[in-house]
């Protein structure tokens, strides 16, 4: 699943994962198991007959599960959340028909199965016949309208497959399912497998079933029922692993024809696949699945991929690149799931990462093959670099944290997970060698095949391939958190080099001295002199070590190709070398200079005068980073009387590259470019020229918009967001009721992007209270809701209402959103930077906050972030202040 709406990212092992019992009040002494479930009974089969019309409220289902009871029992535990059993029995070996109850006994869905009488270890088979709601929180067998038409799909991961049916809801549970459907004539219906058979009754219903699926946990099946648009794509052709496979594109009624652009893309993806893992793509079909209203970005779900409306429904010819890009590496990312989490699954949440680090290395890695252009190894690097903020956090988890409670599932779908591990996933193949990684990662899938396997699983399977183990300096990222700090104090002496390295936890201002941390580190560096460059890779696994060299280089990186998850600090080293990088090491130089501003180890004076060194001639991504950093400072260190001389230095350093990029930007890096640049000098810079030029934009898609005709604005739809949020900028008043009325019918996912981006970036109180009121209407959906809050708050002059506003309608958010949403909700919060709002956070989340999934670790990261923003603005104030107020230029 990739939760990238910042977002990812925005982002688990020990293995030893025993149940917890936790004593409850279910009319009888209980141990409840809130984790794993006991290995008592193991399902081995199961068949689901569901009736499903997305015009009620409620469905119906039944189930049938083969299973093994592996031990004398007269009790036993299974899954099922809200669900009305009406009835219950189990079919013994020898024939035998008994009556059992079914009780859920947990509010998170655990359910006991009480027999009338002890049995031994034998084969079963359970039935359960029920009825249950169909969710409106974007989780379960969930309902959502788009076009005046109710559908219903799925999203089970992690544990919401319990909302749908009883059986055991956990990734070790692999077994195949055989899922019929009875739904209405009229509609059509979508599962895991191609259709077995449809037959029609009397009464206007159709019986679907499908063909029985490979081995799956419960968390990968998918369902979706509704009056859709079935695009029939060619067919993706045979090679040698395998025949062809059938894909399709699904959509809701009417949206069909914006599928094209991502069925044409999709078999070199496949092919790309299978060609690194030498293992055939692993189902009998692919459907890609357009959701309207989905709480992640996509779901891997075999054979039926669910995506976010936006990612899948485009023009080819007037998508806006980002749009583009988007598709691919949230494509590439779930299609490597069929392999990597569909084919071999976890054992439990705690190896989490086995499934999402791997997708979001492998995903990158993917699309740069299939499209060098898109840059997607810079991404995983800049995202890596996300995951290090978070990850310095002294309440960061661990990559493999123990999962103990319901709420521990939940975080672990985080930047830690995702961003970190697919960093250190990069670093070991780095280390090892790309042909050894890979023939490792080969041998892996072989060994599992449609199986379970485990963190040390995987490391055996790395260390086979390397013959070398590889296991302890793995361990050493995976189970503890932060981020390694290397200073290297560098020594030449008639002709000799040596090098002292000294690791520790980096650590921000603020944040208290930590007990002594150490990590078995692959510090790979480059350095030369004029005439020689060379490569070398150590194993950092000491506090102290020293390297030694044959001659005294003049330039050195500490961080070759940007591969090593660590910050490194050699201040000697940073101008001298900076001729010698690449783009990887340019991206890797800055963050970590920054990274070092914020620990408090290098002035702001060395950070602007390596950003006016490295940014103006530097590719987008570099460019980004440091419109990122310079936002910050213009929200947080740049007082109002500063702002003037501010904006006039960035002017002078990003408009020459946006005159570049404007009389001559060609290939859709420098549109993208081109885009941001625009977006970054009209707000945060205040140029009134560009800020006008991107006004007349905005009106121009305003008007496509709003005013009857052609449905595709004739613009560069790269500029339509920072169009029109310059447009709000100028004349809120005018426009902001207007955008508002426009998102009550708009029904491209693409365009309430748009808007919703638009209308987060509208600062003041004049309009402040109408987008407040809007997050709370029934026509913004609900995974727009967080979004728009977030970025709200964001803007300083929304911050004190914005605030009051959370706090004063924080029930009727957690009543609309969905139940994992509303645990993110303090993440909401991240933007502020002072001591007072982290204690007013902390206090009011506090206990509000503690029964949504998640949310107490999403508060206790959120406050010690708010807190070192506060730290950090008082450390570098006066510093921030004095550096700008020096610039002068000719």
């Amino acid at each position: 699943m990739l939760q990238k709406i910042f977002f990812v990212a925005s982002f688990v092992f020990v293995l030893s994962c025993s149940s917890i019992l936790v004593r409850q009040n279910t009319g009888r002494d209980a141990s409840v198991p809130l984790g794993q479930l006991p290995d008592l009974v193991v399902p081995q089969h199961y068949e689901i007959e569901l009736a499903i019309d997305p015009h009620l409220d409620r469905f119906t289902g039944s189930i049938r599960v083969s299973a093994e009871v592996k031990t004398a029992l007269s009790t036993f535990w299974i899954h099922g959340r809200n669900l009305s059993v009406t009835e219950s029995y189990m079919i013994l070996e020898n024939g035998d028909k008994i009556n059992v109850r079914y009780e859920q006994v947990s509010p998170q869905g655990v359910a006991q199965i009480t027999l009338p009488h002890a049995i031994e270890a034998q084969q079963v088979f359970l039935f359960l016949k029920y009825n249950a709601p169909l969710q409106h929180g974007l989780d379960g067998l969930y309902k959502v309208a788009d076009g005046g038409q109710p559908y219903v799909f799925t999203q089970f991961e992690p544990i919401a497959a319990r909302q749908c049916f009883p059986g055991f809801d956990e990734p070790r549970f692999k077994t195949p399912f055989l899922i019929k459907l009875i739904i209405p004539k009229a509609l059509t219906a979508i599962s895991n497998t191609s259709v077995l058979r449809e037959t029609f009754s009397d009464g206007g219903q159709k019986y679907v079933e499908f063909k029985e699926t490979l081995a799956l946990p419960t968390y990968l099946v998918a369902i979706a029922v509704g009056d859709f648009d079935v695009i029939e794509a060619p067919p993706i052709a045979k090679n040698t692993l395998r025949g062809p496979i059938p894909l399709r594109g699904i959509a809701t009624k009417g949206k069909g024809t914006k599928l094209q652009y991502a069925l044409s893309k999709t078999p070199a993806l496949i092919n790309t696949l299978e060609q690194y893992f030498a293992v055939a793509y692993p189902f009998d079909k692919l459907d890609l699945i357009a959701v309207p209203d989905f709480v992640a970005g996509a779901m891997e779900n075999a054979g039926a991929i669910t995506f976010r409306e936006w990612l899948l429904l485009m023009d080819e010819t007037s998508a806006p690149v980002s749009q583009k890009r988007a598709f691919a590496e949230t494509a590439a990312h779930e299609l490597a799931h069929m392999w990597f989490g569909d084919l071999v699954t976890m054992r439990w949440w705690n190896d989490l990462w086995l499934n999402e680090a791997f997708a979001t290395w492998m995903g990158h890695h993917v699309v740069q093959e299939w499209e060098p252009s898109y840059r997607s190894t810079l991404e995983l690097l800049e995202e890596a670099q996300f995951a290090m903020q978070e990850d310095s956090l002294l309440s960061a988890r661990r990559i493999t944290q123990p999962i103990d409670t319901y709420h521990d599932i939940f975080r672990a779908f985080d930047a830690i997970t995702y961003s970190k591990g697919g960093a250190i996933i990069r670093m070991f193949e780095h280390k090892l060698g790309s042909e050894i990684f890979r023939d490792g990662v080969r041998y892996h899938l072989k060994r599992f095949r449609f199986g379970n396997a485990s963190t040390e699983d995987f490391l055996d399977s790395l260390s086979y391939s390397a013959q070398e183990d590889v296991r302890e300096a793995f361990q050493t990222f995976l189970t503890q958190p932060g981020v390694p700090n290397i200073k290297v104090k560098p020594q030449c002496s008639r002709g000799a080099y040596s090098m002292t390295l000294e690791q520790s936890r980096y650590l921000p201002i603020g944040s208290p001295v930590q007990p002594a941390q150490t990590w078995a580190v692959p510090f790979c560096f480059k350095y030369g002199t004029a005439h020689s460059a060379n490569e070398k890779c150590i194993l950092l696994s000491s506090a102290l070590q020293q390297v030694h060299l044959d001659t005294c280089p003049t330039w050195m990186l500490l961080n070759a190709e940007g591969a090593g998850y660590y910050r490194a600090d050699a201040p000697l080293f940073s101008k001298s070398s900076t001729l010698h990088m690449n783009e990887f090491e340019k991206l890797e130089f800055l963050d970590n200079q920054f990274a070092r501003m914020r620990g408090g180890t290098a002035s702001a004076k060395q950070v602007f005068s390596n950003i006016e060194a490295l940014s103006p001639n530097a590719s987008r991504d570099i460019a980004s980073q440091s419109f990122h950093f310079l936002s910050f400072l213009d929200a947080h260190l740049i007082s109002d009387d500063l702002k003037p001389k501010y904006r006039t230095y960035l002017n002078h350093i990003f408009k020459p590259v946006y005159q570049r990029l404007r009389n001559a930007h060609q290939g859709e890096e420098a549109h993208l470019y081109y885009a941001e640049i625009s977006h970054f000098l009209a707000q945060i810079a205040d140029n009134k020229k560009i800020g006008r030029d991107l006004e007349t934009i905005g009106q121009d898609y305003f008007h496509a918009i709003t005013l009857p005709g052609p449905t595709e604005p004739k613009i560069d739809l790269n500029l339509a967001q920072f169009g029109l949020a310059a447009l709000l900028r100028s004349n809120a008043q005018r426009y902001v009721p207007a955008i508002i009325e426009a998102l009550k019918s708009e029904s491209s996912s693409s365009t309430r992007r748009n808007l919703i981006f638009a209308l987060g970036q509208v600062e003041g109180e004049q309009m402040g209270n109408a987008i407040r009121d809007l997050l709370l209407q029934p026509y913004l959906r609900r995974n727009e809701i967080l979004e728009l809050l977030r970025s709200h708050l964001s803007m300083s002059k929304n911050r004190q209402q914005g605030w009051l506003w959370l706090k004063a309608n924080f029930s009727k958010l957690t009543q609309v959103l969905p139940e994992e949403s509303a645990g993110r909700l303090p993440l909401a919060t991240r933007s502020f930077c002072t001591g007072d709002l982290a204690r007013d956070v902390k206090e009011f989340f506090h206990d509000s906050i503690a029964k949504y999934p998640g949310g107490p670790g999403n508060l206790k990261e959120t406050t010690e972030a708010i807190t070192q923003c506060a730290d950090f603005v008082s450390h570098y104030k006066n510093e921030v202040a004095h550096t700008v107020k020096a610039k002068s230029w000719l």
